[in-house]
């Protein structure tokens, strides 16, 4: 949950290196594999680093989504209805869009002009990496796996539900004190590649340094570079 298991994302990666080789997706593209599959993939390819030793976004929300699996001893779409969504009357909210009627068209910004995505789509992350492989598709698609870090889909209001039952103390999904230690940084002094004047909690940036992160929010703040109330999580 602190994205420090010496794990990343295949769109970090430089093109062909260990995940592409592997055929790791990072869970938004179509790829008509499994879950389990897809771990198995990633198992296959060496740590980056030492577990602990470093922060690096990563794909290990996903593995997290197969230990779910396990310990819940249910498909990852269901534990998550009945622990967090119907909890909060989410009902927006699944690993496949509820109402297709009421998606709207996802774009893509590239070299500064937005364009629609197409089925298959690859978009740039930063110079030097592989970039994002996407497919717009995903969310109507009854057979793409279950992916904890980026598979899930809803509305603004179900969000807005979250981010309150988080800000008020976790109740009815959390207990209090593991909501404010999923809030305050579990990270120490680990630098965080592309987020500076930051920290990480279990599954949220936290702003540790305005100035630094060219921030206009205040210290402990749940954001990352753009946004106040941003999580990364599932």
């Amino acid at each position: 949950m602190t994205h420090n298991a010496g794990l990343t994302y295949r769109f970090f990666q430089e093109e062909k290196r260990t995940y592409e080789l592997a055929g790791v997706s990072d869970g938004m593209d179509l790829t008509g594999i499994t879950l389990e599959e897809n771990l198995q993939r990633l198992a296959s390819v060496p740590l980056l680093y030492e577990p602990g030793k470093m922060w690096r976004y990563s794909i290990a929300t996903d593995v997290l989504g197969a230990v779910i699996e396990k310990v819940t001893g249910m498909p990852l779409s269901e534990a998550v209805r009945m622990l967090v969504t119907h909890p909060l009357s989410m009902m927006d909210t699944d690993f496949k869009a509820v109402d297709t009627d009421r998606l709207t068209t996802a774009y893509a910004d590239s070299a500064g002009e937005p364009r629609r995505l197409r089925d298959f789509d690859t978009v740039p992350f930063v110079e030097g990496t592989a970039g994002f492989l996407l497919s717009p598709n995903r969310f109507t698609d009854k057979t793409a796996y279950p992916s904890g870090g980026a598979g899930m889909i809803g509305s603004a209001e179900d969000f807005l539900k979250l981010l309150e039952a988080l800000r008020q103390g976790g109740n009815p999904i959390l207990p209090e004190a593991l909501d404010t230690k999923m809030t305050t940084n579990q990270i120490g002094n680990l630098v965080m590649p592309y987020w500076p004047g930051r920290g990480f909690g279990l599954g949220f940036t936290l702003l540790k340094d305005p100035a630094a992160a060219n921030n206009t929010g205040s210290a402990g703040n749940l954001a990352d570079g753009r946004h106040l109330w941003s999580l990364m999580v599932c």
